[in-house]
C-alpha cells in the first residue's frame, strides 16, 4: 500500500512537471558592484540561492491553461546584472530578458522578445518563499518575474496565431496596474519611454494592432516556411514590413517597434540578403525609415 501511494505521489508530481511552460536560466552577475564598490552587502551564498530561487519560481509555476511538452517550452532567459547591494536584502540591477522559439524545419531559434529593463529594485531574503498572486500586488520581486513571463508567454502565442497571446498580455497589464499603487520605478507612464508601462501600453493601443498582427505573420507564415518556401516567406516578411511602415506613420517610434528592431536586425539581413535586387532595395528603403539607426548594417543585405 506504501509503495502504491509513493508511485501515486511520483505521477502526480511528474504530471505537473511536464505541465510547465517555461524553460527558464537565470543568471546572476555581481562584475558591476566589484567595480563601483557597492558589494559591502554581497554575500556569495545569498546570490546563489537568489539564483536558485528565482529559476525555480519561473520553472515550477503553472502559467496557464495549455500542456506544453519539454520541446515546446519556451526558452527565457533572465541575465540580471547587479548595480547596487543597498543593503543585505536589497538590491538595484539592470535585467535582459530573452524569450525564443524554434523555427519551422530548420535548427535555429528566433527571437520573439528582448528586452532590458534598467529599473529594477528588489527585496530578496533568502528562504522566504516567491508566491505570485493574480489579483494583487506582493512586492517588486514577484511582479518583475510574473510580467515577463507573461510578456514572454503573450509575445510567443501571438507568432504562432494571429492575436493568441491576448490573454497572457493581459495578466501582464493587470500586474502593472496591480504596481500602480507601490513606489517602485517602471510602471508609471512618467518613468520615461522605455518604461514596463510603454511596453503594455503600446500593446493595448488600437493603433498599433498592426503590429502583432504582424508579429504573427512574420513567424509563422515567413519564419515557419523559410525553409520550404523562401520566396513565399520573404513576401509575407515584406508584407509586414509595409504594414509596419504604415503604422510608424501613425504613431512614430514606440518602444514596442524600437525593441522589435533590435531584436530582429540581423536576422532581416539574413533573410533579405538572397532575394532579388528590386526586393532588396526595397526592403532596405523601409528598413532605413523604420530604423535609421542601423542603416549602415542594413547595407550588408546588398552583398551578397
Amino acid at each position: 500500500m506504501k509503495n502504491l501511494l509513493y508511485l501515486l505521489l511520483y505521477f502526480i508530481a511528474f504530471i505537473k512537471c511536464f505541465g510547465q511552460e517555461i524553460k527558464g536560466t537565470v543568471i546572476i552577475s555581481t562584475d558591476q558592484l566589484g567595480s563601483t564598490g557597492n558589494n559591502t552587502y554581497v554575500d556569495k551564498s545569498i546570490i546563489n540561492d537568489m539564483q536558485s530561487s528565482l529559476a525555480s519560481f519561473l520553472n515550477n509555476n503553472k502559467w496557464t491553461t495549455q500542456t506544453f511538452q519539454t520541446g515546446e517550452k519556451i526558452n527565457l532567459t533572465l541575465q540580471i546584472n547587479l548595480t547596487e547591494a543597498i543593503s543585505l536584502t536589497r538590491y538595484r540591477a539592470t535585467v535582459q530578458i530573452l524569450a525564443s522559439r524554434p523555427v519551422y524545419g530548420v535548427s535555429y531559434e528566433t527571437v520573439c522578445f528582448s528586452f532590458i529593463d534598467k529599473d529594477w529594485e528588489f527585496e530578496y531574503i533568502i528562504g522566504q518563499p516567491i508566491i505570485y498572486s493574480e489579483n494583487a500586488y506582493t512586492n517588486n520581486l514577484t511582479s518583475l518575474l510574473s510580467f515577463y513571463v507573461y510578456m514572454a508567454l503573450g509575445y510567443d502565442f501571438d507568432s504562432f496565431s494571429k492575436n493568441g497571446g491576448t490573454a497572457l498580455l493581459d495578466k501582464a497589464f493587470q500586474i502593472g496596474n496591480n504596481a500602480q499603487s507601490a513606489n517602485d520605478k517602471g510602471w508609471k507612464s512618467g518613468d520615461g519611454p522605455n518604461s514596463r508601462y510603454f511596453l503594455t501600453e503600446n500593446l493595448q493601443n488600437p493603433q498599433l494592432a498592426p503590429f502583432r498582427e504582424g508579429m504573427y505573420k512574420y513567424h509563422r507564415e515567413g519564419l515557419d516556411i523559410m525553409a520550404t518556401d523562401p520566396e513565399g516567406a520573404r513576401k509575407k516578411i515584406v508584407e509586414v514590413l509595409e504594414a509596419l511602415q504604415k503604422m510608424n506613420q501613425v504613431k512614430v517610434s514606440t518602444l514596442v517597434m524600437r525593441n522589435f528592431f533590435n531584436n530582429k536586425d540581423n536576422e532581416l539581413v539574413g533573410i533579405f540578403s538572397q532575394a532579388n535586387p528590386e526586393q532588396k532595395q526595397k526592403v532596405y528603403d523601409i528598413l532605413r525609415e523604420l530604423d535609421p539607426t542601423n542603416s549602415d548594417k542594413y547595407q550588408k543585405i546588398f552583398k551578397n
